[in-house]
């Protein structure tokens, strides 16, 4: 499966939403290599476009950014373009010597633009252009040094990544989309100019790197007995972080006022509170005050948030400091991890894997050791699904149990699913004693009296009575594969030697709650995300979604009936088939999609009731980290994560294993398209991590907890 879309622009149409025709399937067509995906855009000049067309002649207005022809790329001539490219607005050779060194100046933090373009004109002429030059045609303000002019002759074939402007462009007007790139690229420098600033300042040298080495317990005693000041513990992480964010790309802005947070501490005499001086980092979707809180968005920049968000405020009750904001996929509702604006994310453990999203910064940074805690936030995994990629631990409380007051949500009025703040920390130790700290003594209700009144349980989380824990390996709906099978059952064994009884437990139907979940998320239909991504680059975690919201809904389920039909084997995936149109249509839809999903939580809670259980441990996802362009392929295999959303059950994420690969060749794809990508995709996961999740009933978080921390002891060291 892949996205390979062909639109067609003739001399008549104009890049208007409503101008998207499909005159039959095979303008609608899939073509892959099972894990890249490319998209092939056939544009015809507007009126011939050639020479005699006047409009094309007007010369370009300098405040604006993007060609400057009329009306776009159609206009341009491949020779003009190498006019462009080797002229453009650099009126001198110094001035074009200053901008290519610029250029070439290491930028980690533009991964997610496409590497190159290839335009040809009518059959024989092809001219490559390489990332430098594509930024310079596609993304900055470009002139002819001869004329000042851009025209073009007959038609010109652009073959582009999905996020390139002949796919995005629809969405927006040429001056919005201009506007948003001035911002975005001041960004982008400003960030560079800041990051290069910090390298000659934050070493990883001398007492940093003996700080950076204590374990969780030694650094927070450590901070307890005054042994080291907060001022040198978040130097040294900052360090840290530093150096994490230029391999893997984690971090979108440090926090300014962190430095002064810890000079306050410092002059305390007592500590302030459990976690008193240790730096945490703070998920991009979380305010804090003075900050952008972006989604991925450029339009978000430069809005800095007014107030901060009440759980990093309860966390500085407890003497922790946020010190940065970390990365997130465009929209969040992936768990890809890729935005225009700061780039794309990778694993800590292997870049050339994906982090997992959409905590996708948080996961990479605390897996990076850049920290040893995070916030994230969790609607289908976004929490989880991070840890597991980058091989630590994290909790996903059951809804209301954390504050979501001062959290942003990508889609404020979705109905059946509830994003709930959590955290990443890197081992469940650590996640526990900041869970806990949060918990205890209602501290929350301090800023947001909504919050249910639970206090933590102590009693609970060092129980020692055994417990009665359900198990399962695999679901039908996207079989696990790899060696994530072999993980969980050593996890049950281990419980197992701990005296805890393990049995058998059954998730319902699963095709049934996936469709029930697909009702909920796209029961708008793509009208909140397109008015979202009005004007913006689009991301490529994001590029499948964005195209199916131009496709009607009763195409979308015509494609997903063909799908569903192994005559059709270049589109073959029940699984996938289950998410096309499935958006509710009114309100009585969504109305049984409620239905439905009190029906599933009833279902759980009998299985649940009947066998008399505690926890259930399964797997979190069907197969490790996968290569970092695949998450936006393969949206059915949150599965394993998405059904505790659906039901609001507490789960948390513990590290247990890595992939051999061995196991990887002899796994069933049944001819799906989606199980065939994933297969093929993790043969380049060997040695990933594999985590265990853990589940139990809601406002029991204690218990999650408590297991996370017994298969710890037994868990791969890191």
């Amino acid at each position: 499966m892949s996205g390979g879309l062909k639109m067609l622009s003739g001399s008549d149409m104009s890049p208007s939403k409503d101008n998207l025709i499909i005159s039959s399937l095979e303008d609608v067509h899939i073509t892959s290599d099972e894990v890249n995906m490319d998209i092939s855009v056939e544009i015809s000049s507007k009126n011939g476009g050639g020479p005699d067309n006047k409009e094309s002649h007007q010369k370009p207005n300098k405040d604006k950014v993007g060609i400057q022809s009329s009306p776009h790329l159609d206009d341009v001539t491949v020779t003009q373009q190498k006019n462009l490219i080797n002229n453009g607005s650099l009126r001198n050779k110094e001035q074009q010597q200053q901008q290519k060194k610029k250029q070439q100046q290491y930028n980690p933090f533009l991964v997610a633009q496409p590497p190159s373009l290839t335009m040809s004109k009518g059959r024989d002429e092809k001219v490559q252009l390489d990332r430098e030059e594509h930024n310079s045609v596609i993304g900055h303000e470009v002139i002819d040094g001869n004329n000042g002019t851009a025209t073009t002759e007959g038609p010109m074939v652009v073959e582009v990544d999905p996020v390139m402007d002949e796919l995005d462009r629809r969405s927006c007007c040429e001056s919005e989309r201009s506007r948003l790139d001035r911002i975005m690229r001041k960004k982008q420098d400003e960030r560079s100019a800041e990051f290069s600033r910090m390298q000659s300042k934050f070493r990883l040298e001398g007492d940093n790197k003996l700080i950076l080495n204590l374990g969780w317990e030694e650094l927070v005693q450590a901070l307890q007995k005054r042994e080291l000041t907060a001022t040198a513990v978040l130097e040294a992480y900052k360090a840290k972080a530093l150096d994490a964010t230029l391999k893997y790309n984690n971090i979108t802005d440090f926090i300014p006022q962190a430095t002064q947070w810890a000079k306050e501490l410092d002059s305390l005499p007592e500590p302030k509170g459990p976690l008193h001086g240790i730096p945490f980092c703070v998920k991009d979707d979380t305010n804090v005050e003075g900050l952008d809180t972006t989604l991925g968005y450029a339009k978000r920049l430069y809005q800095p948030a007014t107030e901060t968000a009440v759980l990093v405020r309860t966390m500085m009750d407890l003497g922790a400091i946020p010190f940065c904001k970390t990365n997130v996929p465009q929209t969040l509702f992936t768990y890809g991890s890729d935005n225009p604006v700061f780039g794309c994310t990778v694993n800590a453990t292997n870049p050339k894997l994906s982090p997992g999203g959409s905590s996708s910064g948080t996961g990479s940074l605390v897996g990076a050791h850049g920290c040893m805690f995070g916030t994230g936030t969790d609607i289908g995994g976004s929490l989880r699904i991070p840890a597991h990629f980058n091989g630590v631990a994290s909790i996903k409380p059951t809804v209301g149990r954390l504050s979501n007051m001062g959290i942003v949500s990508s889609l404020p009025n979705l109905v059946g699913l509830t994003a709930v703040p959590g955290v990443i920390g890197k081992t469940p130790s650590v996640v526990t004693t900041v869970f806990k700290g949060i918990s205890e003594n209602l501290r929350q209700h301090k800023y947001d009296p909504q919050v249910p009144p639970v206090p933590w349980a102590d009693e609970i989380f060092k129980s020692k009575e055994k417990l009665r824990i359900g198990y399962f390996y695999s679901l039908p709906y996207f079989p696990a594969m790899g060696d994530t099978q072999e993980v969980v059952q050593r996890a049950v064994s281990s419980l197992e030697s701990l005296g805890h009884t393990l049995v058998p437990f059954t998730l319902p139907d699963q095709y049934s709650y996936m469709r029930t979940i697909g009702r909920f998320l796209l029961a708008d239909h793509s009208r909140h995300f397109n008015k979202s991504w009005k004007g913006e680059r689009i991301a490529k975690s994001v590029a499948l979604a964005y195209l199916g919201s131009w496709i009607p809904v009763s195409l979308q389920k015509m494609i997903g009936s063909m799908m569903n039909c192994r005559i059709f084997p270049f589109l073959y995936s029940k699984r996938t088939s289950v998410l096309f149109g499935a958006g509710a249509c009114s309100s009585t839809d969504l109305w049984d999609a409620q239905g439905d999903k009190v029906k599933v939580t009833e279902q759980i809670l009998e299985e649940w009731n009947r066998l008399n259980l505690n926890a259930v441990i399964c797997p979190l996802f069907p197969f490790p980290a996968p290569p970092v362009n695949l998450p936006g392929l393969l949206p059915t295999a949150v599965v394993y994560a998405m059904i505790w959303n659906l039901v609001d059950f507490p789960a948390g994420m513990v590290p247990f294993g890595r992939e051999s690969g061995k196991n990887i060749d002899s796994y069933d794809d049944e001819g799906d398209n989606a199980l065939k990508m994933a297969k093929k995709g993790i043969k380049e996961s060997i040695g990933a991590p594999i985590g265990v999740q853990v589940v139990s009933l809601p406002f029991k978080e204690e218990v999650v907890l408590r297991v996370m921390c017994e298969l710890e002891k037994f868990s791969y060291k890191h």
